[in-house]
């Protein structure tokens, strides 16, 4: 029944975190650029011209920002983006240049990070759907989308595709923290990630701290107009950040761990917790027997120093059960008020 060398514990992990995770379309295909069908928005509870309509074209302002090709360069030069722009129904090529120098500082920009075995086609789908929850759940308010598709196809062999792609979520902290720190650090910034998505978050704030405490690692960018702000880099970053069933180990955020900066790098992390989730169960064996728990399951643990005041815990079991499902948060009027509250308090 298992391949020879898997335990059954560590076949379920792969079968967990792959199969239950996100249910894949089995007409799913990668593309060279992202696709928006017509439907699509209609599907995920409304259409683009009555968003329009009722808040406005700002609340359609979405991006797609494609990370697949980008590689690992940290501390290096810019990594390698795809920008597009969504404009009167269709997508269109952008640049980097444009994506900063249109922040504003009176409408907030939040990053959406799909988890794992997601193709191209189904991170822009699911990005819709994400949007235009989170619009409902802030009433419309003026928010600039961005989907961040990552490289989380499907590859062959199911324990090396979840080990791989925690390689690969961690590899790709580095572009989103490039990405984030070329806007002005007086504008508002969310991130919400779930499962291998909230652990690419955690490592691209990481990374964000590294750059804060040693200017020499730092990009070295041209600064635009967008970045001519009255921020100065003593002030802390309005960034907030949400992770949901976070793939990632629970001790990350603690002093000196693989995350420790992460937390200093935001003025609110929130983590769902659910020690139901049945893919997160078995996170302790993704490297074999006796490794730590998953951060979506236990919550965090360790000294997490004077930045912990940031860190904020809901315990969502009751709400989600024993499934590791991205659409579970999404459809739930509860877990989005929780979301949007934390990405976006009132003033």
């Amino acid at each position: 029944m298992f391949a020879r060398g898997f335990s059954a514990p560590r076949l379920l992990l792969s079968v967990m975190l792959l199969g239950a995770a996100l249910a894949s379309s089995a007409a799913a295909q990668e593309f060279s650029g992202p696709f928006f069908p017509a439907a699509d928005e209609a599907s995920a509870g409304g259409s683009v011209a009555t968003a329009k309509t009722d808040h406005g074209a700002a609340a359609v302002d979405v991006w797609l920002i494609d990370a697949r090709r980008a590689g690992c360069t940290p501390h290096g030069p810019a990594p390698e983006l795809v920008f597009w722009r969504y404009e009167s129904g269709n997508w269109a090529p952008a640049t980097s240049a444009q994506f900063i120098a249109e922040s504003k500082p009176d409408q907030p920009t939040c990053f959406w990070v799909h988890g794992n075995r997601i193709s191209t086609w189904e991170a822009n789908y699911d990005g819709w759907t994400m949007r235009q929850r989170l619009n409902e759940a802030t009433a419309g308010r003026p928010v600039r989308f961005v989907i961040w598709s990552w490289p989380s196809g499907q590859i062959r062999g199911q324990l090396r595709d979840v080990r791989e792609k925690a390689l690969r979520a961690d590899d790709g902290a580095y572009p989103l923290a490039w990405v984030v720190k070329q806007l002005p650090r007086d504008h508002e910034v969310g991130l919400v990630g779930f499962s291998y998505g909230a652990r690419l978050i955690s490592g691209s704030l990481h990374i964000l701290g590294q750059w804060s405490a040693a200017e020499e690692v730092r990009p070295k960018v041209t600064v635009t107009s967008a970045q001519s702000s009255s921020a100065t880099a003593a002030e802390p970053p309005r960034r907030r950040a949400v992770l949901m069933a976070a793939a990632m180990d629970d001790y990350a955020f603690a002093e000196g761990a693989h995350n420790g900066l992460a937390l200093s790098q935001v003025e609110t992390m929130f983590v769902f917790v659910n020690n139901s989730d049945r893919a997160l169960k078995w996170y302790r064996r993704l490297w074999g027997r006796g490794g730590p728990e998953a951060l979506g399951y236990v919550g965090a643990c360790g000294h997490l120093g004077p930045d912990g005041e940031h860190l904020r815990e809901f315990d969502c079991t009751c709400h989600i059960g024993s499934e590791h499902d991205w659409q579970s948060f999404v459809y739930s009027p509860l877990l989005m008020g929780q979301t949007a509250s934390a990405l976006f308090p009132a003033k």
